[in-house]
């Protein structure tokens, strides 16, 4: 029994116009005039950064992100970590127009806080109202304006005693923000750990 043989395919000879068309690669091109580096397609529109200002022209701004959106990242995190958002007395009994917030954080490489901040300061362009941003390995601090609500916001952490102490703030721009609670409550805290 023999095997039954594949199909021969049918080829076709090519028409007069294909025939007749001109070759173009680079085999008629001097080698001396190849271009060798890759062609990259220029997008059409450069992707804008976002910002935490409003641009005037328009009403509604694709590019405005609020900074309210880290406040509420942190509070999801410290809620994964089971870390209570901590108002000390000198905060709660503060200036009506300031908010801050304290978070003690747990030292831990899954958290890295210091990290996460960093990350998030990167959904912001740097040439956004009051981008101020600095990094340690022990240090971070952020500052934002958003020109929409008036408002300026801060957010500072630190490592200190296998925890990291996270201190958010936020003023009407041109008040200055304090960082004298945070101090007291780092020292109390500092005085805690040490007691344990």
């Amino acid at each position: 029994m023999t095997k039954p043989s594949p199909p021969i395919a049918k080829v076709t000879k090519p028409t007069k116009e294909v025939a007749e068309k001109k070759d173009t690669t680079t085999e008629d091109v001097p080698a001396n005039q190849i271009d060798l580096q890759p062609t990259i397609p220029v997008a059409e529109e450069t992707p804008r950064p976002i910002y935490a200002s409003i641009n005037e022209e328009a009403e509604e701004d694709s590019t405005y992100q609020s900074p309210g959106k880290v406040d509420e990242f942190i509070a999801k995190l410290a809620a994964n970590y089971g870390v209570s958002q901590e108002l000390p007395d000198s905060i709660a009994t503060g200036d009506s127009n300031i908010s801050n917030a304290i978070y003690v954080f747990p030292d831990k490489l899954e958290a890295d806080v210091m990290l996460r901040l960093m990350k998030i300061a990167c959904w912001y362009g740097n040439t956004s109202p009051g981008y101020k941003l600095f990094m340690t390995q022990q240090q971070f601090l952020f500052e934002l304006d958003d020109t929409r609500k008036g408002r300026r916001h801060m957010w500072f952490a630190e490592k200190a005693n296998k925890c990291t102490l996270l201190y958010s703030a936020s003023a009407p721009i041109g008040d200055i923000i304090s960082t004298a609670c945070y101090l007291e409550f780092k020292e109390k805290t500092s005085r805690e750990i040490t007691n344990m």
